[in-house]
């Protein structure tokens, strides 16, 4: 049986901004996302957006409006946010891919295309210039779309799809790995396969997953899903069946550079107090911070409760990392291609709708 990883240590700080000379708690709107670049926190809510330097205090993290008011952004579901070096913060929400500067507070919001009707939930990451982005729903299984930041095309590429597809889901993870492939779990009731997009051959793979039931992720939707060095983080997120039920487990897969399967354990971190912890939830914001030179987080922010209620005043937590978990996989890593499950054919029994098979 795998044993427990000690990730590191939890912390908890309230998100605040100043305004009019008063300091009080943001409060989250449904839909809120997160992005990060160098220690800056950036977060789109309810049609503004903040930004927060993540050591600006031990108990706080000080927001700073920064003026931005969109009414496309307002009362939509937003999906995900991206942040590149330059400054430009990518969010993906149910109708649009819209990129702000945040930079600078007086530039205008962009609208740089319109997404499909038949999106569910699509996630979204950022590999160099491209952004990547996987649909959800059932029109377009398995499929993925891209978009060039720096050509900046009124739509979406969609890319090829061939072997493993994924079937049909909604609230999937998303993580890009050695800036080569997109991970993917979760989304579908009784799914629980570890999918690979290779984005140049255009083919989906499965990678072996290894563990016992106990330390194994579930069949889940709405969880976050990060990447930290050379292992896969999966938190929260609903487990699927007739009831639905919170998950409170950190499931921590470790990537094998060699046959590259992944071997799942149970992540543990010490908990200074009963709230540093992050409580159940699903449908929430996880990134990867870099909150100084020697120390890297996981920050865990909003989401829904188990009674799908929003959460509007949750504290900001912090996964503080142990040192030895945090050296990056290098980007030389390739997928063992002896090792992976594939499709030589297509598998019309999941719609998929190859271009090459």
């Amino acid at each position: 049986m795998s044993e427990a990883i000690m990730l590191g240590t939890w912390d908890a700080k309230r998100l605040v901004v100043e305004e009019n000379g008063q300091e009080d708690d943001i409060k989250l709107c449904r839909g809120h996302s997160t992005g990060n670049t160098k220690g800056t926190l950036c977060l789109s809510n309810g049609g503004k957006c903040y930004t927060a330097n993540m050591n600006s205090g031990p108990q706080r993290l000080r927001g700073k409006s920064e003026g931005y008011t969109m009414k496309e952004i307002q009362n939509c579901t937003h999906s995900g946010t991206v942040v590149a070096d330059a400054g430009n913060m990518y969010i993906l929400t149910d109708k649009h891919l819209i990129s702000m500067d945040y930079h600078n507070p007086n530039a205008t919001p962009e609208i740089l295309c319109h997404l499909p009707s038949t999106f569910s939930t699509p996630s979204i990451v950022l590999v160099r210039n491209m952004l990547y982005l996987y649909s959800g729903g059932e029109k377009h299984l398995g499929r993925i779309f891209a978009y060039d930041t720096e050509t900046k095309n009124t739509t979406l590429e969609s890319l090829p799809t061939t072997g493993m597809v994924p079937p049909k889901r909604s609230g999937q993870g998303l993580i890009a790995v050695a800036e080569k492939y997109l991970f993917l779990y979760g989304g579908c009731d009784d799914d629980r396969e570890l999918y690979v997009y290779d984005i140049e051959e255009k083919c989906w793979y499965c990678v072996e997953m290894r563990g016992s039931e106990e330390v194994m992720p579930p069949a889940l939707s709405g969880h976050s899903m990060s990447l930290c060095g050379e292992m896969i983080l999966i938190f929260g997120g609903f487990v699927g069946g007739t009831s639905w039920s919170t998950n409170t487990e950190m499931y921590v897969g470790v990537i094998d550079k060699l046959d590259s399967s992944v071997t799942w354990h149970l992540g543990r971190a010490k908990n200074p107090n009963d709230n540093s912890k992050p409580s159940s939830r699903g449908y929430h914001d996880a990134l990867l911070v870099s909150v100084s030179p020697e120390q890297t987080s996981l920050v865990i922010i909003g989401g829904v409760n188990q009674s799908e209620e929003q959460i509007k005043t949750s504290p900001v937590y912090l996964l503080h990392f142990l040192p030895q978990h945090t050296a990056p996989l290098p980007l030389s890593w390739t997928i063992n291609k002896d090792t992976v499950k594939r499709r030589t054919t297509c598998n019309t029994a999941m719609f998929c709708d190859c271009v090459i098979c």
